[in-house]
């Protein structure tokens, strides 16, 4: 029974998300159309002017989808304080909002730096054999935002707010129900498909069952974030600078060398002892 509530709760918090999150793009797409058609200043479309409108604000809402993520994450963030208030703080234990000792910071910073090279050099080799289009952030991005504005958003703000939800709110009411191991598995998967991109979700799964793994051995998702925003402002800026351009050799000494740094840190892990 407390298995079925756990699925019936995480599935539902999802289905919120996904609908704030449709009624956000499709809000969006309406306003950028009327921005269009009026000549709004801040509604750059000069280079769609070739497209028709409803094209012109499909294209233009794809290459610019960071307004309206953080909209929809803004909304969330409302819902989950107002529930906060009604059950007078017990939401924000539930979420294992706690205080990080310094030792779980530092394991969550390694933690993220070794993702990097692992992730990244296994996509590497991926895509060597396979030449698929494997990248963290399109290159259509850096061209619609400035390097700072997605270190700011993308590598800072969605990473606090995605723990909050994923590892905070989906992986507590798992837990509820499931072994810590099967919870923190469920909500990495949920993580990783709610990307709704299949090269995203390659990237982020990890994250997921690892920054669930923080979250359970330090019961602070403070440690969660710390993972996620190094590992994505590592990613953004590596991006941007064509890091990863190397031969199979290399790639697979970043993946050697990050799976030890990987191991270090998982083993300090299992050394901390939980928040009282």
């Amino acid at each position: 029974m407390k298995k079925l509530q756990a699925i019936i709760e995480s599935t539902l918090l999802f289905g919120v998300l996904y609908l704030v999150y449709e009624i956000m793009y499709f809000g969006y797409m309406f306003v950028v159309r009327m921005g269009i058609i009026n000549r709004w200043q801040w509604v750059k479309a000069a280079d769609y002017s070739q497209y028709k409108l409803e094209q012109a604000s499909l294209y233009y809402v794809k290459d610019h989808p960071i307004e309206y993520t953080i909209l929809c994450w803004l909304i969330i963030s409302g819902i989950l304080a107002g529930a906060a208030i009604v059950t007078k703080g017990q939401t924000l234990k539930d979420m294992s909002i706690r205080w990080l000792r310094p030792g779980d910071f530092l394991v969550s910073i390694l933690m993220g730096l070794s993702l990097v090279f692992i992730v990244n050099g296994i996509l590497g080799m991926v895509v060597e054999v396979t030449e698929w289009d494997l990248t963290y952030i399109p290159a259509s991005m850096y061209e619609s935002y400035s390097l700072i504005f997605l270190l700011v958003t993308v590598g800072v703000i969605a990473p606090v707010f995605e723990e909050l939800f994923f590892r905070g709110l989906i992986l507590g009411r798992l837990s509820r129900g499931f072994s810590p191991s099967l919870a923190v598995v469920l909500s990495g998967v949920i993580f990783s498909i709610s990307h709704l991109n299949i090269s995203q979700s390659l990237f982020v799964f990890p994250i997921g069952i690892l920054c669930g793994i923080l979250v359970v051995h330090t019961t602070s998702v403070f440690s969660a974030m710390w993972l996620h925003i190094v590992y994505n402002i590592a990613n953004i800026y590596l991006a941007k600078m064509s890091f990863f351009q190397y031969n199979s050799l290399q790639l697979l000494i970043m993946v050697v060398f990050g799976t030890g740094l990987l191991f270090f840190a998982m083993n300090q892990v299992k050394l901390l002892t939980p928040n009282t």
